[in-house]
């Protein structure tokens, strides 16, 4: 009787051993997909860096309006600073967006726009091309100041006679549908109105006509000129066409007489600010770069609140703008001050007190 209850209650163990085993593996296995979901968690937020993106204006685009409103995105909260324009401009973002106004110079904008994160250190860049031309250039029937040195009375002739015949063509100019882009770039080759520009790399035809114009630009302003007075190496802006096109007819060509703007930004944490502030790069600890400020310097905080040279002190942050020299100093034009401590209130002096303390 004792064995043949034994014999029946028998195959009751593998059945529990089975259960209690599925339990542990059930469990390791919440336990490893639990552990493998945070670590995946864990490197998706580490590897999460800045994504500058800008939603508006568009690279090569033409504008009319001296002042220019840039907005865009970093991914994250982040510094931006913008150069390469007439001056330089920073302003912090918005939950990862940012509308940022900076003024242009005319004609040709090679404008660098920065993200940096100020924990980190960490940076990206993005360069746009933005041409600046006066709205008076966008009317056919105006014209400008011709008399330059370069300029002889056979061009100016020529000059009077292309107004004539604008002005005997304006329906058919207002009627005329340009790209309102543009490249940059020199000029390599020419042939009769014919030009092949050289823009970073990618080559470009350019077509002329009789409703083509041709600028000049220095320091002094706009002023018209003629196909023969554009030459091979020469720096041109040319309206018309798209960083896409490989051949296009040009409205504009703008021969460029002045030097760009060259400033740069970069973040540093100060580690030395006699005479020349040292600044080490936040994520390169080994690199630093010097920078030298002027009277001419704007030092501020990230409210706009103004301070001075002195007021910046060894471990400070600062995001600066300015154009290197030969030997890689930076004379700064901005500084964005952000202080390892808080800065020192200035106390106040009243006219009282002062009155008082120089009574004997």
């Amino acid at each position: 009787m004792d064995a043949q209850k034994t014999t029946r209650t028998s195959p009751l163990l593998p059945i529990i051993a089975g259960i209690v085993i599925g339990i542990l593996i059930a469990s390791a296995f919440s336990f490893v997909y639990s552990g493998l979901k945070n670590r995946k968690a864990e490197v998706s937020n580490e590897t999460q860096g800045l994504l500058l993106s800008v939603t508006n204006p568009s690279n090569n685009d033409v504008v009319y309006d001296q002042n220019l409103s840039i907005h865009g995105t970093s991914g994250k909260d982040a510094v931006i600073v913008v150069t390469g324009g007439k001056e330089d401009t920073i302003k912090e973002t918005s939950q990862g967006k940012f509308s940022i106004k900076t003024s242009l110079n005319e004609g040709e904008n090679l404008l660098n726009i920065y993200a940096f994160e100020t924990t980190t250190g960490e940076s990206v860049q993005l360069p746009i091309s933005i041409l600046y031309l006066p709205q008076k250039l966008a009317d056919p029937n105006v014209s400008l100041d011709s008399s330059s040195g370069d300029i002889t009375d056979k061009t100016k002739e020529k000059l009077q006679a292309v107004k004539e015949k604008m002005a005997s063509e304006s329906a058919k100019t207002s009627t005329i549908s340009y790209k309102n882009s543009h490249v940059f770039g020199k000029v390599i080759s020419k042939s009769n109105t014919t030009f092949e520009l050289d823009t970073s790399g990618s080559i470009k035809t350019v077509f002329t006509d009789d409703l083509t114009k041709f600028l000049s630009l220095d320091k002094n302003g706009f002023k018209s000129i003629f196909v023969e007075n554009v030459a091979v190496g020469d720096q041109v802006s040319v309206v018309g066409l798209s960083a896409d096109n490989t051949v296009g007819l040009a409205k504009f060509i703008i021969k460029l007489n002045k030097d760009l703007p060259q400033r740069i930004a970069a973040i540093g944490k100060v580690k030395t600010v006699s005479g020349v502030l040292t600044l080490s790069y936040l994520n390169q600890t080994s690199q630093t770069i010097s920078v030298k400020a002027t009277l001419s310097t704007a030092i501020s905080t990230k409210d706009g609140t103004g301070v001075i040279l002195a007021e910046i002190k060894i471990d400070d942050i600062v995001i600066v703008t300015g154009t290197p020299d030969k030997d890689n100093v930076l004379t700064a034009s901005k500084i964005l001050l952000i202080p390892g401590k808080p800065l020192e209130t200035k106390p106040e002096t009243s006219t009282n007190s002062a009155t008082s303390s120089t009574t004997p």
